[in-house]
């Protein structure tokens, strides 16, 4: 993000490029080890992510951490990796745009692009809900991150799945440190929030079918 001041004097933030937040998922691993198998196609044409939801994550991690938690460090051997330039701060706007984007990133998060309206400041019911939705869900995925130096430094010998922008997948290349694991992970969208924003109430409802792309919506 670069920042300009315009003839008014304002903060203007410009981006000046793209990186999306992926979730790998190291399926060889969960399934030799950990015996967690990856979902298989539920209807015809419809992709089955898995986790999809950040319960389902952190419920995923749980496992792993559960049966190969380091004996000395108490860290699990397998973690939620992240490269060091996508801290956790990251992964929590990332918890949060899931819960107030329902339909695409045109719709921003912090404000609403047409109104310029802040979503997070409405009224106290919703700022404190918002908060503990986001707080919860960080608080159980926290004790699974591991940072590495770089994204080309991850190792995914150590990563049950990994929270990484496109260029993790260039590391997959042969003259790179994973290319063992080349065809092996699977790349999905992040994980969806089990309630979200309903922008004509503006109040935090569970996911549904016509609010939110979740596999495990409700019906």
């Amino acid at each position: 993000m670069t920042y300009l001041l315009n003839p008014d004097m304002k903060v203007v933030g410009i981006p000046t490029m793209e990186q999306p937040l992926l979730m790998y998922v190291n399926w060889p691993l969960l399934t030799s080890a950990y015996n967690i198998n990856r979902p298989v196609l539920g209807e015809a044409g419809r992709l089955s992510f898995y986790p999809d939801t950040w319960q389902e994550l952190a419920a995923v991690m749980r496992q792993v951490n559960a049966t190969a938690s380091d004996p000395v460090t108490g860290r699990p051997r397998h973690a939620l990796c992240i490269p060091v330039a996508t801290d956790s701060s990251v992964v929590m706007y990332a918890v949060m745009a899931s819960i107030m984007q329902t339909d695409g990133v045109t719709q921003g998060w912090l404000y609403d692009p047409l109104t310029l309206e802040p979503l997070t400041n409405n009224t106290a019911m919703l700022k404190a809900s918002l908060r503990l939705q986001v707080l919860r869900i960080m608080w159980e995925l926290s004790p699974f991150m591991r940072s590495f130096d770089g994204v080309y430094s991850v190792d995914f010998a150590q990563c049950a799945i990994a929270l990484a922008s496109q260029t993790l997948f260039k590391s997959l290349h042969p003259m790179y440190s994973n290319w063992q694991f080349s065809g092996q992970l699977t790349m999905s969208p992040l994980p969806a929030s089990t309630e979200v924003l309903d922008r004509t109430t503006m109040q935090l409802v569970p996911c549904t079918a016509q609010l939110c792309n979740s596999q495990r919506a409700s019906m």
